[in-house]
């Protein structure tokens, strides 16, 4: 297969434009091997983003090796990090700036200056995280099954897999629960409203960024995490104690992992590949930060110059940024443009080149490139991210916004990947079902830490189950099948 896709709700040209464009520019240049081919296709309510099936792999084994030299890899990663930061600095320019006082010509140079000042970190982490969750895990199992007893069944070596490749790390939305909880502690033990209101506002500039994603741009306000601070008070009675059981999570995850590694004697290369998925685990969170902040920063800008031409903003969020400089250059909105890329756009980046299709061209490529499964399917095996056995009515979601109006409680939400803004379905569904996703994805981490059944990697859970199927979730095993 040529592609490896990752599906979502609708995203936005205008929003995609700044990560397509660093792929073409420097992926190949920053990455271990060379990534210069990716797909997007956004067709009705759906999108498609695809690798290069052979280039994503092959970084994926450069990634394996990497974790086997440590100092390469903390060079690696410090280079990551400094990438991250620069992004996150021009973002936060951006969002500080009254942009109502710039000129046409300086909104220009700010969308210029972001893109710029992020290209690195998009070229970078936009590839190397999502190769960590192809083939790694793949390899990292075959190693473990090597290495245990001939004898054991295969529900034994799934269980000691899972135990084992479980990260140790605390997601974001961990942390931001764990501060809200600290608060909720703060006022049962007597302290003042005037210390709530500053703790409350220090929460709201750390996260304010939590509940973005790529299908949407709302940021949390102080009154957003005043009502978080009402659930989680209702939800924890005693907030002690559900700090603790989040602060000792990763504490009892390298605990077990310690007792498998000496009881089954396993060798260093596992030890170098489990530490491996630990790190990214955390960039893992760190990309997600820098996406949505840059992506956000794009989204205030086109906003502003949506208000200076009087045109809605959905209609922009079809222009790549060329075409909104266009715009500001005084060149009239081609509405035509505009409803042929709402029912399918697609961009197409090969090697140097970058073509955007719309109507039949895009349409036909749409048809050759996207393979669709067999829907006689009634079982699927994905890998377990987090345990559990349970039945519901199957959803499925194309992005958090269908995700949000679809789940109630005890539902199975069935998606491609999940976001931070899928946080509030995933807390009513029974079970987490996705497409794609390694053990460092968002849906594996954060359905551990909610404690909700999870199989990720099924590929095609959302092509193969209808709404209303009733489903039994065996997170045990990593399955998912129709009853």
């Amino acid at each position: 297969m040529k592609w490896f896709a990752f599906t979502r709700g609708t995203i936005h040209p205008h929003r995609v434009d700044a990560p397509l464009r660093a792929v073409r520019e420097l992926a190949s240049k920053l990455n271990l091997s060379s990534v210069d081919e990716t797909l997007y296709i956004n067709r009705g309510e759906k999108l498609w983003w695809a690798w290069d099936n052979e280039q994503i792999v092959r970084l994926s084994k450069e990634i394996i090796k990497l974790g086997a030299d440590p100092l390469r890899l903390q060079k690696h990663f410090h280079v990551m990090e400094q990438y991250a930061v620069q992004a996150f600095k021009a973002a936060d320019k951006i969002h500080t700036t009254d942009l109502s006082k710039l000129s046409d010509a300086d909104v220009i140079e700010r969308y210029e200056y972001l893109y710029n000042e992020s290209k690195y970190a998009y070229a970078l982490m936009n590839t190397d995280v999502d190769a960590i969750d192809i083939y790694p895990v793949e390899h990292l199992h075959i190693l473990i099954k090597k290495s245990l007893p001939k004898e054991f069944l295969p529900e034994k070596v799934g269980a000691i897999s899972f135990d084992l490749s479980t990260p140790a790390h605390i997601s974001y939305i961990a942390e931001e629960e764990i501060e809200l909880l600290r608060v909720a502690l703060g006022k049962s033990e007597g302290n003042k409203s005037a210390w709530v209101k500053v703790q409350m506002e220090e929460i709201t500039e750390n996260y304010w960024w939590t509940s973005l994603g790529w299908e949407s741009m709302k940021v949390k306000s102080n009154d957003d995490f005043k009502h978080e601070l009402g659930d989680v008070e209702n939800r924890y009675p005693d907030p002690k104690k559900r700090i603790r059981e989040l602060q000792e999570m990763t504490e009892k995850i390298l605990a077990k992992r310690k007792e498998l590694t000496s009881l089954y004697k396993l060798g260093a290369e596992i030890e170098a590949l489990l530490e491996l998925f630990d790190k990214y685990a955390r960039y893992h969170d760190m990309r997600k930060e820098m996406q949505m902040k840059t992506t956000y920063g794009f989204f205030l800008l086109m906003c502003e110059v949506a208000r200076r031409k009087k045109i809605f903003p959905d209609d922009l969020e079809w222009l790549l940024h060329e075409e909104v400089f266009e715009l500001l250059r005084g060149e009239p909105l081609n509405k035509k443009l505009v409803e042929e890329r709402k029912k399918i756009t697609a961009i197409l980046v090969k090697g140097s080149d970058i073509s955007c299709f719309s109507g039949s061209e895009a349409e036909a490529l749409y048809k050759k490139e996207i393979q669709t499964a067999a829907s006689d399917i009634r079982e699927l095996k994905g890998m377990s991210a987090s345990r559990g056995k349970v039945q519901g009515i199957a959803r499925i979601c194309n992005g958090a916004k269908d995700a949000a109006e679809k789940i109630k409680i005890g539902d199975i939400l069935i998606t491609g990947m999940t976001l931070p803004d899928y946080v509030p379905s995933m807390k009513k569904a029974a079970a987490i079902v996705t497409d794609e996703g390694g053990i460092t994805s968002h849906a594996a981490i954060v359905s551990r830490e909610l404690g909700k059944p999870c199989v990720i990697g099924t590929k095609i859970a959302t092509q193969v189950f209808k709404d209303g199927d009733l489903l039994e979730v065996d997170a045990d095993n990593g399955i998912v099948r129709k009853l």
